[in-house]
């Protein structure tokens, strides 16, 4: 930016505010309406350019970071406003982390990055200026509407400067390609009768480039408007106003969403998620995976009063699942554990395990001996559960295992869950501390997939036994 003429030539600089007027409802309102919203108390104005609106945001109680590569630019921006503003001369990545609610770019900044790189780095930057939960905005002229070809000298207008006169303006289009618009602005000074010019490139990059730039710096989008009045964005609305939230914000919300509640095993749903279960297993297995060779669990062994089945649902659509097998006074068995790839992340593996929990102390199975849980911890290595809630399948075991009696992990594996022909990858998993401060070291995790469920006598959001992991990839 430090380079095009528009915003270094001291005559250019001098009438950027008279030929790039802001009406009073659109980017200052908007940005206003938006710092009110998230409730920043800090914003980031990156290109702030003559700072008109980091100055009229200032005026309303906000701390701003005014950042510009432009010196005379900013020097304007400097005599506009002092108090609760710090101006920065340079790029974003003299930032560093002063913990901003709010990030924005005005003015369509966001297209004069014009290299991903270059792009990348800012929106990091910027993320690195945010606190948690805080937001970038900013607008870029929607290629849809294919605004350049309305550029030429026929759409000319001119606007009277204070000091300069009358000056008039219009854009000339070189070249349209990849997105990259080449063009050059050019200023006539009635008053002198010379012409300035100011040659510069545009990148107009489709919401779906945005959003995924975005992605990229640990951002997701939160919002799109398609012009200030907030209408949606359309396949020609003027902008893509975008408002976007750290990706950990963003997760939390989305979690908040999840629905978690028992669905009939008939159900459509129901059905998607088993059939994803099976899926993905036949995926992970180097030759396949036959569901006719595994412990069985058909829609009647997942009804009331012989089981039951609970599937998640996020906007209405299934992503997760997990069932219970009821054998009286047998342990109760955790079945079809299985989380989309798209709602990975969100703790939504923790979240199922523990409304079966809940559904299986309600239907009476049985508290287990708080003696055996601890011999099964000895003998047994466990998972943390944040690597459980990272993997999408049921991958645990939650079986006592008492005495010599305990059959190899090769042996429940060929009575459980065996493929086609070939083993099963090995898994995974943390240790417990027993197992990692045995002389042998930690031992391997059984390849079990099945799961039984014993209660400890509080019955808390935990199960009291260890967790076994079997089998993931």
């Amino acid at each position: 930016m430090a380079t095009i003429a528009e915003f270094t030539d001291p005559r250019l600089v001098a009438i950027y505010d008279t030929m790039n007027p802001y009406s009073a409802d659109a980017q200052p309102g908007f940005y206003s309406q938006l710092a009110a919203e998230v409730g920043a108390a800090s914003i980031v104005d990156l290109g702030c350019g003559t700072g008109l609106i980091t100055c009229e945001l200032a005026r309303q109680g906000y701390q701003l970071i005014g950042v510009d590569p432009a010196p005379a630019m900013l020097d304007i921006a400097r005599r506009r406003c002092s108090d609760r503003v710090r101006w920065i001369d340079g790029d974003a990545s003299r930032l560093g982390t002063p913990n901003a609610g709010l990030a924005i770019m005005t003015g369509h900044v966001a297209q004069f990055f014009i290299t991903d790189a270059s792009w990348h780095a800012a929106l990091t930057s910027l993320a690195a200026a945010l606190r948690p939960g805080g937001r970038l905005a900013f607008e870029s002229r929607n290629p849809g509407a294919r605004e350049w070809e309305d550029w030429s000298r026929d759409a000319r207008w001119s606007a009277d400067d204070p000091n300069a006169g009358r000056v008039e303006t219009w854009t000339e289009v070189h070249d349209v390609r990849d997105g990259i618009i080449t063009c050059t602005g050019h200023y006539a000074f009635a008053a002198t009768g010379a012409e300035l010019v100011s040659p510069t490139k545009l990148r107009f990059r489709t919401e779906r480039e945005l959003t995924q730039s975005l992605a990229d710096a640990g951002f997701a989008v939160e919002r799109e408007y398609g012009d200030w009045d907030r209408r949606p964005v359309g396949p020609t609305t003027r902008e893509l106003i975008v408002v976007a939230a750290t990706a950990d914000v963003e997760r939390r919300r989305t979690a908040a969403m999840v629905e978690v509640a028992p669905i009939d095993p008939a159900h459509p749903h129901a059905r998607y998620c088993i059939s994803e279960y099976f899926s993905e297993l036949d995926r992970r297995f180097d030759t396949g995976f036959d569901p006719a060779r595994s412990i069985p669990a058909n829609e009647e062994e997942l009804r009331l009063p012989a089981g039951l089945l609970v599937v998640a649902t996020l906007r209405g659509e299934p992503i997760g699942s997990g069932a219970l097998k009821f054998h009286d006074n047998e342990p109760a068995e955790i079945k079809r554990m299985w989380v989309a790839e798209s709602a990975r992340g969100l703790g939504l593996g923790r979240r199922i395990l523990r409304e079966l929990e809940e559904h299986a102390a309600k239907h009476g199975a049985r508290p287990f001996d708080s003696k055996r849980t601890r011999l099964w911890s000895k003998r047994s290595a466990s998972i943390d559960p944040r690597a459980t809630a990272r993997s999408p399948l049921s991958t645990m075991s939650l079986t006592r295992t008492t005495g010599s009696k305990s059959r190899s992990a090769t042996e429940r594996q060929s009575e459980v869950m065996r493929p086609l022909s070939g083993p099963a990858r090995p898994a995974v998993a943390a240790p417990t501390r027993a197992a990692a401060s045995s002389p042998s070291g930690p031992r391997r995790p059984s390849a079990r997939r099945s799961c039984r469920f014993r209660f400890g006598p509080r019955r808390t959001h935990r199960p009291a036994c260890a967790f076994r992991l079997a089998g993931g990839p």
